[in-house]
Formats: C-alpha cells, sequence, structure tokens
C-alpha cells in the first residue's frame, strides 16, 4: 500500500509539474501533441498513446503513468505498477517477489481491491473505456 500511494503521489505530482511546463491543463496531457522531452534536472518524459512514461535520469526510478483518467493520475496498471516496484530501491524486494510482472502483480492488486484498499476507477474518455484501480486517499485498514 505504501508503494501504491507513493506512485499515486509521484504521478500527481510529476504531471502537475509537466502540465505547468507544457503550459495546459492537466487533464489535457492526455491530448498534448507532445512527444518527449526534459521536465527539469531529474526527470526525462515521453508520451505514449495515452499514457506518459517519467524516467529519473539520476535513479534510474521509472512511473510510467495513465492519462485517460481526467484529474486522476495514481492508477495502477500491473505492469507499469510492476516497472515502478522493480526501478525503486525500496521496493525491489517486493517486485523480485512477483516473478510474472504483470499477471502476478495483477492478481495482488485484485486481493487489494477485494479487502477494500483499493479503489476502482473508469477512464474519463468514453471512446476509450478503460478501467483501473487506484490507492485510496486514506486508509482506516
Amino acid at each position: 500500500m505504501a508503494a501504491a500511494r507513493e506512485f499515486r503521489a509521484m504521478a500527481t505530482e510529476l504531471c502537475t509539474r509537466l502540465s505547468q511546463k507544457l503550459g495546459i491543463a492537466r487533464e489535457a496531457l492526455v491530448h498534448s501533441g507532445h512527444d518527449s522531452g526534459r521536465l527539469d534536472a531529474e526527470w526525462d518524459y515521453y508520451f505514449h498513446g495515452l499514457e506518459c512514461c517519467f524516467t529519473s535520469r539520476r535513479t534510474g526510478q521509472v512511473l510510467d503513468v495513465e492519462l485517460s483518467f481526467g484529474d486522476e493520475f495514481g492508477v495502477l496498471d500491473p505492469w507499469f505498477f510492476h516497472r515502478f516496484l522493480a526501478t525503486t530501491d525500496r521496493y525491489a524486494a517486493l517486485a523480485a517477489k512477483l516473478v510474472d510482472g504483470y499477471h502476478d502483480t495483477k492478481r495482488a492488486l485484485d486481493v487489494l481491491v477485494g479487502t477494500g484498499r483499493l479503489s476502482r476507477v473508469t477512464g474519463a474518455f468514453a471512446e476509450h473505456a478503460r478501467h483501473g484501480v487506484v490507492a485510496k486517499d486514506s486508509e482506516a485498514v
């Protein structure tokens, strides 16, 4: 859960900073028309499909962010979340336990949804009927 909350916070911060740099609203990032560039001295970004991948030049950490959920950037795609875990030193051991990066991570996320620790969300664009899960704003469990 700590990793899910951290992913959400970092993704929101990076997307906020990128939207400011590009001079567009955060929810407009999905249609920005930009390819790639440097966010700042540490982070590079590149858009692909309905996502934007941020990579730290300093640490190698990767946050691949789903952009088709309006103003919600913490959606946990199993593959993207596993990549975040594997490239974040404090979560690398957890990533190693998820042997099949996609399927094992998806099963773990499904368990967290089932226990009420993650929330389901639906994409903001009807033509891209996407669904995902996010860490809740607060956690009572």
